[in-house]
């Protein structure tokens, strides 16, 4: 299986544009067609990204824990 790093932005910009390519790629991720890989740096970061306010707009806080869980593969 094809496994790869997704940079955070990459993975925030899953979240502002899921129909975009980075959304595209993400739920590929999730339905097992490649293998998403993060440290837990990266996943830190993500989270920590998504909980800024600016953010808020587009995953609800309660949203976060889950998406960031869906990342961490």
């Amino acid at each position: 299986m094809l496994r790869a790093v997704a940079d955070v932005n990459v993975l925030v910009s899953a979240v502002i544009s899921p129909r975009g390519v980075c959304g595209r790629l993400y739920d590929a991720a999730a339905d097992g067609r490649w293998r998403l890989v993060a440290s837990e740096h990266l996943v830190a970061e993500l989270e920590m990204t998504l909980g800024y306010r600016k953010t808020r707009r587009w995953i609800p806080v309660a949203d976060i824990e889950g998406y960031v869980a869906g990342s961490d593969a």
